[in-house]
């Protein structure tokens, strides 16, 4: 049987890139059980209604909008969570063509392929994979990735990027608490509360190029000091959802 997959996109003002991401992502749905979609997250006020359109014409695909009054990074994955129905697999991708598409299947056949893995993750920062962003911001991140790693306690080198696909049951229900792009680092928080231990990772190499039209909503520099404090009160706040859940 073929796998039931879910692809989250958070996209603001993305409309040029993802008219030329979705033939792209439709040829790697295909590869999936028909009840296969991609989700895409857009900004609430459209502003662009004729691609909004174009990009509803194929029936796998779904716009949304984010929830009046909040536009941030964190709002849009949480309407994503809030539709993981009966999907098996969760993956997560930008809209800005930095994530390329055809890792998709790559990412899933990880999670189908082996049973004791719990997330897959397309990485910059393992043998074979690479970035396009200036040597400043490669080094932030990858200094950035190390303190996570070693304050989440996970094994994985390439912990901030977007694209990674979860086994479903990990995300389904969670409810977010971060404020804007820490939400990437808090999905793992929870998969690690739910498992009551660190999940099992796997990377697989990957080329994040930059993005293709627009600018970059998420500045390195400028969040890097949310990040940090973020991840001192995050585990703490998960705990505590998590004991009043029981």
């Amino acid at each position: 049987m073929k796998p039931n997959v879910l692809i989250i996109t958070p996209a603001y003002q993305e409309w040029n890139n993802l008219l030329e991401l979705l033939p792209r992502v439709v040829e790697q749905l295909s590869k999936f059980d028909v009840q296969s979609k991609w989700l895409i997250i857009c900004e609430n006020s459209i502003t662009n209604s004729a691609a909004y359109e174009d990009l509803k014409v194929t029936e796998n695909v779904e716009v949304c909008r984010r929830e009046l009054g909040n536009e941030s990074f964190a709002a849009a994955l949480q309407v994503g969570i809030n539709q993981i129905d009966l999907h098996e697999y969760v993956v997560f991708m930008d809209g800005d063509q930095s994530h390329q598409p055809e890792q998709i299947g790559k990412l899933v056949d990880v999670l189908c392929d082996h049973d004791e893995i719990d997330i897959a993750i397309s990485s910059r920062y393992i043998d074979g994979g690479s970035s396009e962003n200036s040597l400043m911001l490669k080094t932030m991140s990858k200094v950035l990735n190390i303190v996570f790693r070693k304050f989440l306690k996970l094994d994985a080198k390439d912990i901030s990027t977007n694209f990674k696909a979860f086994r479903a049951p990990l995300l389904r229900n969670v409810e977010l608490v971060s404020k804007n792009f820490e939400a990437v680092e808090e999905l793992l928080i929870h998969c690690a509360v739910r498992l009551g231990q660190a999940p099992n990772i796997q990377e697989i190499p990957d080329t994040f190029t930059t993005r293709v039209y627009g600018e970059s909503k998420r500045k390195l520099g400028q969040f890097i000091g949310t990040y940090l404090m973020s991840l001192l009160f995050l585990k703490r706040k998960i705990r505590n959802q998590a004991t009043k859940n029981l």
